[in-house]
């Protein structure tokens, strides 16, 4: 059976990550409990102050009121050869904090329509991601 003594090894070790790390300051020495302590009590007394203030500067963002759509296909003429694209038409209608109800239309083919929805799913998707969901966390 093969015993030995631990200091004999942590002694090179420990000379080894002292040379090594011998410009750190002692944590304890930089930043005092004590002081840590005291600013966390001020914070948390002052936490919903700051949460009211910080509240201001956000931003307001209209929400989402209706949606109507409209499909046009020219189904028949003399000048048509072959297929034709549909066109969509679209209202967005979104609601400020006020109440204010303002319009937004926009006309599209399909292929311009499948570019939009594949950007806003792409966003959708960010903002599920998990650096958008420490920001909510820090924000509620």
């Amino acid at each position: 059976m093969f015993l030995c003594d631990s200091s004999s090894i942590l002694a090179p070790c420990w000379n080894f990550l002292s040379t090594m790390f011998r410009c750190l300051v002692p944590l304890d020495d930089f930043f005092p409990f004590d002081l840590y302590r005291d600013q966390l009590q001020a914070y948390q007394v002052q936490k919903d102050t700051l949460r009211d203030r910080l509240s201001l500067f956000s931003l307001s963002l209209p929400s989402y009121h209706t949606l109507r759509w409209r499909m046009d296909v020219q189904v028949a003429s003399k000048n048509m050869k072959g297929q034709s694209d549909p066109l969509f038409s679209l209202q967005l209608q979104l609601s400020d904090e006020k109440g204010k109800v303002v319009a937004h239309s926009l006309c599209s083919d399909v292929t311009n329509l499948k570019a939009v929805t594949s950007s806003l799913d792409e966003a959708l998707k960010s903002a599920r991601g998990p650096h958008m969901k420490r920001i909510q966390r820090f924000m509620s």
